[in-house]
């Protein structure tokens, strides 16, 4: 018993530990010069512990795209890839960890935000009103 106890002792201090990373998909986005089209971003966040245990990020885009598997090893840009596009769709994402952790997968819907239209205050008022 002492035996088999000493033996579970060494794997648990030998044994590499995972931890639970808390990552997160995100992105940017602003109007660009053509019509109807978007520059944007989207990158991992996560600690500064997480960000500096990744690898690498692929990213799955939609089809449509001329090459639509991308990757990011550029951890000063949080593994970001930049894009200009029309529409919103689903990226699937796989961050790749440099301890041989299991990748982790994460499907994100890409937004893209359009400028705040400002209404005037008198104008919700009188609708209001009715």
């Amino acid at each position: 018993m002492l035996y088999r106890n000493f033996l579970l002792f060494l794997l648990i201090i030998i044994s590499p530990v995972t931890v639970a990373q808390q990552i997160a998909i995100n992105n940017t986005s602003s109007l660009s010069g053509r019509s109807g089209y978007y520059n944007w971003t989207v990158f991992v966040q996560a600690d500064y512990a997480t960000l500096n245990n990744i690898d690498h990020v692929e990213y799955l885009l939609h089809p449509t795209f001329p090459n639509p598997q991308v990757s990011s090893n550029n951890r000063n840009i949080n593994f970001g890839f930049s894009s200009t596009g029309w529409g919103e769709f689903e990226i699937k994402v796989k961050v790749v960890f440099k301890n041989r952790q299991p990748p982790q997968y994460i499907s994100y819907w890409l937004r893209l935000q359009s400028k705040i239209i400002k209404v005037p205050l008198r104008s919700v008022r009188q609708v209001y009103k009715r």
